[in-house]
């Protein structure tokens, strides 16, 4: 009988995504707020900041739905780091 190794991602990958929700929900209040500030004191658009935080949202996003959906219960797949994860954390 072959014996399966099983791993235990529930503290990395598992704190990841719960950290993702997390950080959705307060770019949504940041982007609320974000909205207020501007509409009330400038008349000027705040893109720049609005764009940066999306950008990094929808990667950390992107790159959890390919750890833990793409590859599910592909282990091995963690050994190779996919594209955002090479360009944002480049060592």
């Amino acid at each position: 009988m072959a014996s399966q190794v099983r791993l235990k991602l529930d503290n990395t990958i598992g704190a990841a995504f719960i950290g993702n929700v997390i950080a959705a929900a307060l770019y949504g209040v940041a982007c609320l707020q974000t909205f207020y500030y501007f509409r009330k004191k400038f008349r000027d658009t705040p893109a720049f900041r609005l764009l940066s935080d999306t950008v990094q949202l929808i990667f950390v996003t992107h790159t959890l739905y390919h750890y833990m959906i793409t590859n599910y219960a592909n282990p091995l797949s963690l050994f190779s780091p996919n594209w955002w994860v090479q360009f944002h954390f480049p060592m």
